[in-house]
């Protein structure tokens, strides 16, 4: 998952976890997160996801709002957690690019 938007923009981003789920694995909502770095790997908060918009679309997707972000810390990295019932941990990062055009 990589995509560009223009620091005005705000929409749903998603992070779909389909191809390392088993069929029985069901997401703990209030363990998952999803978190946004700069360019240095410092984590940014409030700056670039919309606080508490986290949500499941879907068995295997999580989804969160992205705004703001800046031409020179980016592009940021944006990384979803995802916890299983079972236990199990998954990781998914993508990258956001933030230019005027």
């Amino acid at each position: 998952m990589s995509f560009s938007k223009q620091n005005y923009e705000s929409f749903w981003v998603y992070g779909d976890f389909t191809n390392v789920m088993d069929e029985n694995d069901l997401m703990v909502l209030v363990d998952c997160q999803v978190k946004a770095f700069d360019a240095d790997d410092v984590e940014v908060t409030n700056e670039v996801i919309i606080p508490n918009s986290l949500f499941l679309t879907q068995r295997t997707m999580l989804a969160c709002k992205v705004f703001n972000g800046n031409e020179d810390e980016g592009p940021y990295k944006i990384t979803f957690y995802a916890v299983m019932d079972n236990g199990n941990r998954f990781e998914l990062d993508g990258f956001m690019d933030v230019s005027e055009i």
